[in-house]
């Protein structure tokens, strides 16, 4: 009961903070609309400002904003004094601080604000769009200051228009391909703030009860672990308790699926408990091995055979039932990451051929070729080398001859 007036509670206050937070967004959106011109590029329309006054300046800001970021940015950068400002201020008096100083122009990039994603889905495009808003101000040469997420551009821009980039800053920006993590584009925040329409609501409560549904089991394991300290037996002050925990176990329900069209046997599998380590969030600790409830209960050997016509099987119950107490203990007092991982595994097709063993030899006689076009496409192959992985091949005279060695890879004749 407790918990469900705790969740509720969290629930209206998520809920509360999320209208608030877009109310202010709907708020800032006209405030940066009144700030903001657009120009028609080649490419479409490019939102933008021009603030202050002198040599031209364009400033391409980072992620999570638009011309504005790029203003607060300017006054930082180019200002005389090292003072901070805030947001709305900065919106207010950037064109008078810059003034007899700078021209910024400070557009808003591709996907953000008013500026549509059409006009420059890559960083070459978006150079072009960039190239295409200073012929519409008859500006034909500026310094270049990219910003984060600005970076690429930037870097377009000073190649494709050499003659038009009289300088190149990167300030803090990214230099290369940038893979954005899903928890920063797809969490709660981002559902709730950045939502356009009354689609917010939705994604806010489904966040919600999605967020409540993942710690729900931790605290249903928090309060077992609570019960489990209490007891309704009557003790004499005089006497003393001793709490011991007899035994633990781990289980996990798996689901094998094959996504291909060769029926094969999964056979030997075995699964690894992994509990993160609470002094370092990144690496794992092993828990437990984990075999099928059918191999520790009735000695019979795991086999489940897959297809087209039957693709998928399970659940199947893999367990371990002498876990070290202390660790089952110390994970209920105080739930963190735990993931299972497969550990050992025999694939066999219908000729009776190991597929794990093929896959490994597959490695032993080929080189892997990475190669980078510098776009942002990468292409991965495996080299045949006709000559399997011997690593003492290449010592000394006893050099074998079309060895695959390491550091060099040679040629049999």
């Amino acid at each position: 009961m407790v918990s469900m007036i705790i969740f509720a509670t969290i629930v209206a206050a998520l809920l509360l903070a999320a209208a608030l937070a877009q109310l202010r967004r709907r708020t800032t959106l006209r405030v940066l609309d009144r700030g903001s011109r657009i120009a028609f590029a080649a490419s479409g329309p490019v939102e933008f400002a021009a603030l202050g006054s002198g040599p031209p300046v364009l400033l391409l800001h980072g992620g999570c904003g638009g011309w504005d970021q790029g203003a607060m940015l300017a006054i930082s950068l180019l200002k005389d004094a090292d003072e901070s400002i805030g947001y709305d201020d900065a919106l207010r008096e950037a064109d008078s601080i810059l003034d007899d100083r700078f021209t910024v122009i400070a557009p808003s990039r591709a996907g953000y604000l008013r500026t549509p994603l059409s006009t420059g889905r890559t960083p070459a495009e978006g150079a072009d769009t960039m190239a295409g808003l200073l012929d519409t101000l008859g500006v034909t040469r500026v310094l270049v200051v990219g910003v984060s997420g600005g970076g690429p551009t930037a870097l377009q821009f000073a190649l494709r228009h050499q003659r038009r980039c009289a300088a190149l800053v990167m300030a803090a920006a990214i230099s290369k391909r940038h893979f954005q993590p899903p928890r920063t584009t797809n969490n709660f925040v981002g559902k709730a703030v950045f939502a356009r329409g009354a689609g917010w609501f939705v994604d806010a409560l489904v966040a919600t009860v999605f967020a409540y549904l993942s710690v729900r089991p931790m605290v249903q394991a928090q309060e077992q672990y609570q019960e489990s300290l209490e007891t309704n037996v009557t003790r004499d002050v005089t006497e003393s308790v001793t709490r011991t925990v007899e035994g633990a176990s781990v289980e996990v329900l798996l689901t094998i699926s094959d996504r291909g069209t060769i029926p094969f046997t999964v056979r030997n599998l075995e699964i690894t408990g992994l509990i993160q380590d609470p002094f370092d969030r990144r690496s794992f600790q092993p828990l437990a091995s984990l075999l099928p409830a059918s191999v520790l209960e009735d000695g019979n050997d795991f086999e489940v055979s897959l297809g087209p016509l039957i693709p998928q099987r399970g659940p199947f119950i893999f367990k371990n039932t002498e876990v070290f107490p202390s660790l089952v203990e110390d994970l209920m007092k105080s739930p963190r990451g735990l993931i299972f991982a497969v550990a050992n595994y025999d694939i066999e097709d219908e000729a009776g051929r190991n597929l794990a063993f093929i896959s490994q030899q597959v490695n032993d006689r080929t080189a892997g070729l990475v190669v980078d076009y510098g776009n942002g496409t990468v292409d991965r192959f495996r080299i045949s080398t006709q000559s399997p992985l011997t690593i003492n091949a290449c010592d000394g005279a006893s050099a074998q001859e079309g060895a695959f060695c390491r550091g060099n890879v040679s040629r049999r004749s």
